[in-house]
C-alpha cells in the first residue's frame, strides 16, 4: 500500500513538474578535459582517409584498436617496379593493394615516384632507382643533386625529367597506367603524382644549390613548364572521370635564380593553375609546421585588418569532390607534442583536408593519446559548413612570416567568430614554446618567435567580462530543433560565468581553481541562436564576479531531439524523465550538473534535474 502510494506520488510529480515549461532554462553538464565528442546520432563524414604510408599492404599492419579510425591503406609504388622493362609492366602491386584494401573494407592512397636515381637519406636508402634502370641506362639523361653533395652524408639524385627520352617514355608509362583503369575503382581514394614538391623527403625539392644544379643540366623555365605540363595532360587523360583523385604535389618550394626568379614564378603559378583546371585534387605536404599552410595556395587567406586568417570559398580545390591531402606523419611520441599535432588537425579542417597521413606504426600510441580530436575531425572531414556536424572557434595567437613581413594571426575559425568591441577584449594566453621540440622551429616562423598562444582569457579588471561569438548564416541556417555548445576551458580561476543569447541565460557555471582542463555543454532550443545582439554576437560567455575566464575551443553542434532534450515548447516529456529517473544511480562522479530556473536562480527545478541527468547520462 505504501509503495503504490509512492509510486501514484511520484507519477503525479512527474506530471504535475514535466507540465511546467522550463521558461528558458537548460543545463550545464561539467566534464573533465576537452570534449570532441559528437551526439551519437551523428554519422561519419564519407569522405575522411586516414592512412600511414608503407611500401605494401602488408607492412602497414593496423592494430585491431585502430582499425577503424586508420580507414585506408598507404601504398608508395614506384614507375621502376611498375614498368620494370621496356613496354614490360607490371602492376600486381597495384592489384594486390587495391583487392586487399576491397577485402579489409578500406581505401587505397597511393603515390607515384619516379624521378630519383639514387638517396641516402633519414626517409630511404637503397630503394632505388624509382626510375627505371632501362630508362637511364638507354637514355643516359642528365642526373643532378636535389639535396645535399657528393661528399656528404646525406643525398638525393635525380635524372633530368625534361630530358626527351624521359619525358617520352614517363608519358607511354602513364597512358598505359590509365588504361588499367584502376582509378575508377570505388576503393581507390587517391594517387599522387609529382611536380616540385616541398619536401626533401620527396621527389623534387629544388632549393637555391639545386635550381643552380638543375640549370647546369638543362633546366630553365620553359623546359619545366612544358615537360610537366605534359605530364598534367596526360595524367588527366588516363584518369577520364576521376581526376578529382589525382593528388597534384605540385610546384610548392622553389627557390629561382637571379636570372630567372619572375619566370619562374609564373611557371609556378601556371602549373598549378592548370592542375586545378583539370579537375585535380592537390596533397598540402609538411604541415607539422602548421603555419606553412597559411598561404593562398592552400586556400587560406591572411586578412591584416583582422589579423585572421579568411577560408577562401573560391579556391578551386574547394569543391569537396576532390582529394585533398594533408601529411601530418613527423611527430615523437611525448604529450609535449600534442597540441602541435592537434593544431596541424585544425589546419587540415580550414583547408578542407580529405585524407590525411598520419604518423608512423611506431607512433601508434601517439594516435591513440590523440585519437579525439582524429575521431572529431572524421565527422566533419571533406564537407561543406552547411553539412558539417559542428562549426567551431579555437581562440588563440600564432605568427608567421610572409618572407616581408612578421605577421600575427588570431584564431583558428571553422564558421564562428570572435566579435570584438568594448567589454569584449580578450587576452591571449596559454603560452607554448615549441623552440624546444624537434621540428618546432618552423620555416615560417618570424624571427625569435617559435611559440603560440593556446587560449584566450577575459579581463575583468579592465571591465572586458565577455567573450562573443558571432556564427556563420550557412551553418546557423542549418540548424536543427536543437543546439549544444561546448566550451572547453582551462579551471585556473573562481570566476563565475554564464552562456547567454539574446533570448536565453543559462545556470552559471562556477570554477573551481582546480587548474584542470573542463568542457561546459550547454543545450538549448535552437531558435534562442536565431537573432544576435546589437554588436553581432549570437551568443556570449560572460563573466557575473571579479575573476577570469579562460577559454581554449568553443563548439556549436547540430543535436536531434533526443530523450531528454528541452521541446521547443519548454516541456520535458513524462517519458524522458521516466528514463533519467532510471539512470541516476549511473552518474558519473567526475560530473555536475547545473540547473537553472527563471523563477529561482538558486532552486534546482525537478524537470530541470531530470534533464540534466539524463544529458549526463548519455554523455553528450
Amino acid at each position: 500500500m505504501i509503495k503504490t502510494f509512492a509510486l501514484n506520488t511520484l507519477v503525479f510529480l512527474f506530471i504535475i513538474f514535466t507540465q511546467l515549461p522550463a521558461m528558458g532554462s537548460t543545463s550545464v553538464v561539467i566534464s573533465q578535459g576537452l570534449d570532441w565528442s559528437f551526439p551519437s546520432s551523428t554519422e561519419p563524414s564519407p569522405k575522411i582517409g586516414y592512412f600511414q604510408m608503407t611500401d605494401t599492404v602488408s607492412a602497414t599492419a593496423i592494430p585491431d584498436d585502430l582499425s577503424d579510425l586508420i580507414n585506408c591503406y598507404g601504398v608508395t609504388f614506384t614507375w621502376a617496379s611498375l614498368n620494370p622493362a621496356e613496354d614490360i609492366y607490371d602492376f600486381n602491386n597495384v592489384n594486390v593493394a587495391l583487392a586487399a584494401a576491397q577485402a579489409d573494407d578500406k581505401c587505397l592512397v597511393a603515390r607515384l615516384k619516379s624521378h630519383v636515381v639514387d638517396r641516402k637519406t633519414p626517409w630511404g636508402t637503397g630503394d632505388v632507382p624509382f626510375i627505371p634502370q632501362w630508362v637511364l641506362d638507354k637514355y643516359r639523361p642528365p642526373i643532378f643533386y636535389t639535396y645535399g653533395k657528393a661528399e656528404s652524408d646525406e643525398y638525393i639524385t635525380v635524372a633530368a625529367p625534361w630530358d626527351t627520352g624521359v619525358a617520352a617514355k614517363y608519358l607511354q608509362f602513364v597512358n598505359e597506367f590509365g588504361a588499367q583503369d584502376f582509378l575508377s575503382h570505388p576503393n581507390f581514394a587517391g594517387l599522387y603524382i609529382h611536380g616540385i614538391s616541398s619536401s626533401a623527403g620527396e621527389e623534387m625539392w629544388l632549393n637555391a644549390q639545386a635550381v643552380v644544379n638543375a640549370e647546369d643540366v638543362g633546366m630553365t623555365p620553359l623546359t619545366i613548364a612544358f615537360t610537366y605540363q605534359q605530364r598534367l595532360e596526360a595524367w588527366a587523360v588516363a584518369a577520364g572521370d576521376n581526376t578529382n583523385k589525382l593528388a597534384w604535389v605540385g610546384m610548392n618550394y622553389f627557390k629561382p635564380s637571379e636570372e630567372y626568379d619572375y619566370e619562374y614564378q609564373n611557371v609556378r603559378t601556371f602549373l598549378n593553375s592548370r592542375a586545378a583546371a583539370l579537375g585535380m585534387g592537390i596533397r598540402s605536404g609538411g604541415n607539422e609546421q602548421f603555419n606553412n599552410a597559411f598561404s593562398e595556395q592552400w586556400g587560406l587567406i591572411y586578412d591584416p585588418a583582422t589579423s585572421s586568417l579568411i577560408i577562401d570559398p573560391d579556391w578551386p580545390y574547394r569543391d569537396y569532390n576532390r582529394f585533398i591531402g594533408g601529411e601530418d606523419e613527423q611527430f615523437i611520441d611525448s604529450a609535449v607534442y600534442d597540441p602541435l599535432f592537434i593544431s596541424t588537425i585544425w589546419v587540415e579542417a580550414m583547408i578542407g583536408a580529405t585524407h590525411i597521413w598520419l604518423p608512423n606504426p611506431s607512433l601508434n600510441n601517439f594516435i591513440r593519446r590523440n585519437r579525439a580530436i582524429l575521431d572529431w575531425y572524421s565527422y566533419r572531414a571533406g564537407l561543406p559548413l552547411e553539412e558539417a556536424p559542428d562549426a567551431a572557434i579555437w581562440l588563440r595567437e600564432s605568427y608567421y612570416s610572409d618572407g616581408v613581413n612578421c605577421n600575427t594571426v588570431f584564431n583558428f575559425k571553422l564558421g564562428l567568430f570572435q566579435v570584438y568591441g568594448a567589454g569584449k577584449t580578450t587576452v591571449s594566453t596559454g603560452y607554448y614554446d615549441r623552440s624546444a621540440l624537434t621540428g618546432g622551429d618552423f620555416s615560417h616562423d618570424c624571427e625569435k618567435k617559435h611559440y603560440d598562444y593556446l587560449s584566450a582569457t577575459t579581463d575583468v579588471a579592465s571591465g572586458n567580462t565577455q567573450i562573443a561569438i558571432s556564427i556563420d548564416n550557412d551553418f546557423k541556417n542549418s540548424l536543427g530543433e536543437l543546439a549544444k555548445i561546448k566550451v572547453m576551458f582551462r579551471d585556473s580561476s573562481t570566476a563565475t560565468w554564464q552562456l547567454r543569447t539574446p533570448s536565453y541565460t543559462s545556470a552559471e557555471v562556477q570554477n573551481k581553481n582546480d587548474h584542470s582542463i573542463k568542457t561546459a555543454t550547454f543545450t538549448l532550443d535552437a531558435r534562442d541562436l536565431s537573432t544576435t545582439f546589437t554588436d553581432g554576437a549570437h551568443f556570449k560567455l560572460v563573466v557575473t564576479n571579479d575573476s577570469d575566464l579562460s577559454v581554449y575551443v568553443i563548439r556549436l553542434i547540430k543535436a536531434d531531439a533526443q530523450a531528454g532534450d528541452i521541446d521547443h515548447d519548454g516541456v520535458v516529456d513524462i517519458q524522458d524523465s521516466i528514463q533519467a529517473l532510471q539512470i541516476l544511480t549511473g552518474m558519473s562522479p567526475t560530473e555536475k550538473v547545473y540547473a537553472s530556473s527563471t523563477v529561482n536562480q538558486q532552486k534546482i527545478s525537478m524537470a530541470d534535474a531530470i534533464y540534466g541527468l539524463q544529458r549526463t547520462a548519455t554523455n553528450q
